[in-house]
């Protein structure tokens, strides 16, 4: 199956990849800058993520070889690509095992280097709603702040929050398989890795 995304503009092509639990549309503000400057931005919903599929399997070289099949299936040959956290990880796997398709690669917030997983709270918190009793997303909002206390972060996992045909909450992300994953996410590249094009390392405050 090929990843859901968002395409602006026209040029040559740049993927945007997105972290843990985050979609393409995160990016949509920069995206639009991006494609006034010659630039066609992919805005790719990862595996488990937004509108893309459910699966069962959440690696990195499942993730590299969805790309893959996503630049084949739009015709892309060689691309930029930015990668965000979880999404930097996949950006660099898949940079050292199909370099001859990345032309540059940014890298935003995150490093090559193993991460023990600290996400779990995030999720500890999710487990407290219980979608089908929860009426409005404000009462989401307010169970979640009870166990975070950061509205941003809140925020952020809420965007993941959609409805049904029926009109029923569900969740967009597959959060069994990704909290079961956030071990195996936390990796390590390989060592010895390496990608002799340009990169360039970004880390937020």
């Amino acid at each position: 199956m090929v990843l859901h995304s968002k395409i602006l503009g026209q040029g040559m092509p740049l993927i945007i990849l997105h972290g843990l639990l985050g979609m393409g549309d995160n990016w949509i503000t920069l995206a639009r800058q991006y494609a006034q400057n010659g630039f066609q931005v992919h805005l790719v919903d990862l595996r488990n993520h937004g509108k893309s599929f459910h699966d069962d399997q959440m690696t990195y070289d499942d993730m590299v070889a969805d790309i893959l099949e996503y630049m084949s299936y739009h015709q892309i040959d060689k691309a930029h690509v930015i990668g965000h956290s979880m999404g930097g990880k996949v950006a660099m796997n898949l940079a050292i095992s199909a370099p001859d398709h990345i032309d540059k690669l940014i890298i935003v917030d995150i490093a090559p280097k193993l991460y023990p997983p600290h996400h779990y709270f995030i999720f500890e918190a999710i487990h407290q709603l219980n979608l089908t009793k929860l009426n409005t997303r404000k009462e989401a909002e307010e169970i979640l702040l009870k166990q975070i206390e950061s509205k941003p972060i809140v925020q952020f996992i809420l965007k993941n929050l959609g409805r049904d045909k029926k009109g029923h909450f569900k969740w967009k992300a597959n959060m069994p398989v990704l909290e079961n994953a956030l071990q195996d996410l936390g990796e390590a590249l390989p060592p010895l890795s390496v990608f002799n094009k340009p990169v360039l390392f970004i880390k937020g405050t």
